[in-house]
């Protein structure tokens, strides 16, 4: 994935913890989950006709975006906390809710001093991934209303009499677009390029032992 001067290149990297003679290490593994959402995006870009991409994309960017999270949270508790107490922690991050886990990310991480960019347009996309990653792994049919014509049927005894003009009627119902099919290119390529961004300024930095630092995903307090 690039060369070794590329930023989106992250090494194998070990964080050991020594005491209680024990020591442990905290395996990355962010690149490999990186490595094929570029391929796929490559794909997209390159427009590859294969009608499962688009949602594939989606579902290998949320897991990797989640993955990343969760890395980072990992990272953040294995250098702060004791062993013991390292799991409490980590589980109380890694439960939270996808969207909460992202904005809670540099405020936590920083101790207060940084929070999420709302209006940085990666931000806007990564919401936008959540979103659709959750409507595509939750999906599930609803009973919809709908108007039908009076076909001025009326009942003589035990028979239903329709007048001879109605026996054919015409009539449509509107469906809205199954989220599979509705996912585009162009939302593809938007959150592609988001999740790229997120890699270079926010994940590759800390986990380099760089720090949240502000750029377009995160500001100040």
């Amino acid at each position: 994935m690039g060369t070794q001067e590329d930023p989106l290149v992250t090494t194998f990297m070990r964080y050991r913890l020594c005491g209680k003679g024990a020591s442990y290490f905290l395996w990355n593994n962010v690149q490999s989950y990186y490595e094929k959402l570029e391929h796929a995006f490559t794909d997209i870009i390159s427009d590859v006709p294969k009608d499962y991409l688009y949602p594939c994309f989606i579902t290998l960017s949320s897991a990797t975006l989640e993955y990343s999270l969760n890395f980072m949270y990992a990272l953040y508790c294995f250098q702060h906390f004791e062993y013991d107490k390292y799991q409490i922690y980590l589980d109380t991050y890694r439960n939270m809710r996808f969207k909460n886990k992202l904005f809670m990310l540099p405020y936590i991480l920083s101790h207060g001093a940084m929070v999420i960019n709302e209006d940085s347009e990666t931000i806007k996309a990564l919401c936008k991934l959540i979103s659709k990653r959750n409507a595509l792994l939750h999906n599930s049919e609803k009973l919809q209303q709908f108007d039908s014509p009076d076909i001025g049927a009326t009942l003589i005894g035990n028979n239903i009499a329709i007048p001879i003009e109605n026996t054919e009627i015409h009539f449509t119902i509107s469906v809205e677009d199954n989220i599979i099919d509705s996912i585009t290119k162009e939302d593809c390529v938007q959150i592609g390029n988001a999740m790229l961004s997120f890699y270079k300024h926010v994940i590759y930095p800390y986990v380099n032992n760089h720090g949240i630092k502000a750029c377009d995903c995160i500001k100040k307090c």
